[in-house]
């Protein structure tokens, strides 16, 4: 086998790096939803402080 199968071949089987990759992507996925999700929420959150402050 050539020098460069042998260097595919070992590149190929290492797993070294796939579990900080994978913890990358699920956080990602989770920033994506936060930033879809939390615009939505802004407006009820501010009225709900708006109504305490007047509360008092």
């Amino acid at each position: 086998m050539t020098k460069i199968g042998k260097l595919i071949r070992r590149f190929r089987a290492d797993t070294c790096g796939a579990t900080a990759v994978e913890y990358a992507m699920i956080a990602s996925v989770i920033t994506l939803v936060l930033v879809a999700v939390l615009p939505g929420f802004s407006a009820s959150v501010g009225a709900l402080f708006s109504t305490v402050a007047s509360a008092f």
